[in-house]
């Protein structure tokens, strides 16, 4: 019944799509998959709908229920088989659904890994002996695909419309980031995490289409860095204090709703010779123990950018760097033959906390109420505003 309330759904978007005269619900973005594995071996099925197999530009078989195709590199080639009848060798093969909705599952069999299910349409080939794997699918469930990936399952209706604008934008600002290996963007941190399609909470599509070609834009109508941390700690940070490049929306903000979720505290010990010897290593220091007295404790009621005492100006962010602390939100003292750290946050800080959106979202707070306050002097419009000011 789940399966069938499902296919309804998804049947109901494509009728949308189909329909829609909004720019971004015809947008396919590229999106190369399983980009962290290097793989020479994979099974290729349809996971809902039929899907025609296509070699180079040529139309092959149909692939429809149970049916599977096993893909290696051959050279510099896709060796395709089924029921270990080769079909043929391909420098370009494709899963194209014959009609809407349609997804595939994917098996990677060298190395083995576990079976993943995507949305739309794939692109497969041979780069640098291993294959190069593209996701073609509609934006709206690749937004999905993120959101579930990078929040999980568990938040509320508002969030999730909250982060699919934020992803929307991110992703429509940054499709050519990886135009030199011919697709839009990766799946992993280096673009957005995108592991699979959307199917164990529908609020999350739902979400998706409810926001349809939404994107945030400056004051030049240009879409926005939407950068985003995990918890703040309190105050989130102007982005020049982070990138050295200042906007006129990421701007510090006092931020109460985050101070009691998971990553609002944190702890941390360094050995307090480690941590002279750092000091001396890499910076000008006064051996006297005036001096070193004063490096051994350091307060900050409000975000700062330096640690700074009267001998040593050091980039806090070069300090959680080296120490791989969790933000630069912290103060210290000594503890015995350490040095305590007492931290705010987790993240670099810069945008919108998303444990403070969450307690936002559930408060009661609208989407757009949550954007505005973590993103200043922004405007929330459809992606055909900016296209007809261009």
């Amino acid at each position: 019944m789940k399966q069938l309330l499902y296919s309804f759904f998804s049947l109901i978007l494509s009728l949308f799509l189909i329909s829609s005269q909004n720019i971004s619900s015809a947008t396919t973005v590229n999106i190369g998959i399983l980009t962290e594995l290097k793989i020479s071996s994979l099974i290729l099925s349809a996971h809902y709908g039929d899907y025609y197999l296509y070699g180079d530009g040529n139309r092959i078989i149909l692939i429809s229920g149970n049916e599977s195709l096993l893909c290696q590199v051959k050279e510099d080639s896709v060796l395709v088989k089924k029921q270990n009848t080769t079909i043929g060798t391909y420098k370009i093969v494709k899963l194209i659904g014959k009609n809407a909705p349609n997804s595939f599952n994917i098996k990677p069999m060298k190395p083995e890994k576990p079976l993943t299910i995507f949305d739309h349409n794939l692109d497969l080939s041979v780069s640098n002996k291993f294959f190069k794997i593209i996701n073609r699918v509609n934006i709206e469930y690749y937004v999905a695909g993120v959101v579930e990936a990078e929040n999980g399952i568990s938040q509320n209706y508002e969030y999730y419309r909250m982060k699919s604008i934020i992803c929307r934008t991110y992703a429509l600002n940054n499709l050519r980031r990886h135009e030199a290996e011919e697709y839009n963007l990766c799946n992993t941190v280096h673009c957005q995490v995108y592991k699979a399609k959307n199917r164990h909470n529908d609020d999350i599509l739902m979400a998706a289409f409810a926001t349809t070609g939404m994107v945030i834009v400056d004051t030049n109508l240009q879409l926005i860095t939407a950068a985003f941390h995990s918890n703040c700690g309190g105050q989130t940070v102007n982005s020049e204090s982070v990138w050295s490049l200042p906007t006129s929306y990421l701007k510090s903000v006092d931020d109460t709703f985050c101070l009691n979720m998971p990553h609002a505290t944190w702890e941390h010990r360094i050995n307090k010779n480690d941590w002279l010897n750092y000091l001396k290593k890499d910076f000008p220091i006064l051996s006297d123990s005036a001096s070193t007295c004063c490096n051994l404790t350091y307060s900050q009621n409000r975000r700062e950018i330096d640690f700074l005492n009267d001998s040593l100006r050091i980039p806090l962010k070069k300090i959680r760097n080296d120490f791989r602390l969790k933000s630069t939100f912290f103060v210290f003292e000594p503890h015995g033959d350490s040095i305590l750290l007492k931290g705010k946050g987790f993240g670099h800080g810069v945008g919108l906390c998303q444990e403070g959106a969450m307690r936002m979202a559930k408060l009661g707070f609208k989407f757009n109420e949550i954007l505005h306050f973590y993103y200043k002097d922004v405007y929330l419009v459809d992606l055909s505003v900016i296209n007809s000011n261009q």
